[in-house]
């Protein structure tokens, strides 16, 4: 039987403690897909609003809304701000909580927010 090695990565950062709904984080890295438990999965290296490190694993609706502020090319992206969104979603008939990005000033709907 033939394995390949793959990547693994850790630290991920906790939704309602490490990361809250409303926070803006920064990305420190330009991400790396792994394959995770459904498919690929793109985490990206981020500075939380108190300044620590931790991975984040960014859904493909988050990832969407990025490439509209920031392009394609997640090179781009090291340095630049995202908000967080936190909602409670009915995922497989149990209520968890699904965390979503988008540029700093946007809401969920792409409409510009007051700060």
């Amino acid at each position: 039987m033939h394995i390949e090695k793959r990547a693994t990565v850790g630290n991920f950062a906790k939704k309602g403690e490490d990361i809250k709904d409303g926070d803006v984080i920064t990305f420190a890295s330009a991400g790396q897909v792994t394959q995770g438990t459904y498919g690929d999965q793109y985490v990206f290296l981020i500075n939380l609003a108190n300044g620590a490190q931790k991975n984040l694993s960014v859904n493909q609706t988050s990832l969407n809304k990025l490439i509209d502020e920031y392009g394609e090319d997640t090179e781009g992206w090291v340095g630049q701000s995202a908000r967080v969104w936190i909602n409670r979603e009915n995922v497989s008939g149990k209520f968890v909580q699904v965390l979503y990005l988008t540029g700093p000033t946007k809401d969920l709907a792409g409409e510009e927010i007051d700060q």
